[in-house]
């Protein structure tokens, strides 16, 4: 274990999970696995690091790996370093939608955005399916989606971006970049927020506001 001089565990700067920043990392554990290929010539050396988030104590593993006819040595964590975070009101949505949203994250934090752009897509159907039924395809269920009133002529075209968005990665072997992947997921969430959790907290809402008191007119004299 690497130590300073004051014999305490030695700081690592590294991005944080729970902070969700980059914070400072006490050094838990560290192990070192060498080798090498005396004939080709060849030599490589893997370090694994345990390393404990000294704000929230989340704790992740580095592992740095360095091979002698590489430029450089590749380092990588796990878990990875997350981008996005599922939001708070996951657990308002209906069973089926929440595990695919967590899948598609899951997808996410691996930078498999491909993947994550069919997840998305995926999650859209599944939403209008749930709520005016299957219509045969998109287009039909977008068409009944604004009939029904559940979103407007605007929101409908960002959908049906979204959704070409997650057809051309699955059929087109198009790989989103970050900001793409980020605006879909944007859109995603906004349809989830409004059609599953929005309309029961507008609900408790109003139940919780005080109702105006009843003022009376006064009479005129003639």
């Amino acid at each position: 274990m690497a130590q300073s001089e004051a014999g305490q565990s030695a700081l690592f700067k590294a991005h944080c999970n729970g902070c969700r920043q980059t914070t400072n990392h006490r050094v838990l554990k560290s192990h070192v696995d060498t080798g090498s290929d005396d004939e080709q010539g060849f030599a490589w050396r893997t370090e694994y690091t345990m390393l404990e988030c000294c704000g929230c104590n989340e704790v992740v593993l580095k592992r740095e790996y360095w091979f002698s006819e590489d430029p450089g040595s590749v380092i990588a964590f796990f878990p990875p370093s997350a981008s996005r975070w599922p939001p708070r009101w996951q657990w308002s949505l209906p069973t089926s939608i929440r595990l695919l949203l967590s899948e598609v994250y899951i997808a996410l934090q691996a930078n498999s955005l491909s993947l994550a752009m069919m997840g998305a897509r995926a999650i859209i159907e599944t939403a209008m399916i749930t709520k005016v039924g299957d219509h045969g395809n998109f287009n039909s269920n977008l068409l009944a989606m604004e009939e029904a009133g559940h979103i407007s002529k605007n929101n409908r075209k960002f959908l049906e971006v979204a959704i070409d968005a997650g057809s051309a990665s699955a059929h087109r072997a198009h790989r989103p970049d970050a900001k793409q992947i980020d605006t879909v997921m944007d859109i995603v969430e906004n349809l989830l927020h409004s059609l599953f959790v929005l309309e029961k907290q507008t609900t408790a809402l109003k139940e919780g506001i005080p109702a105006r008191p009843v003022v009376k007119k006064k009479k005129t004299s003639v």
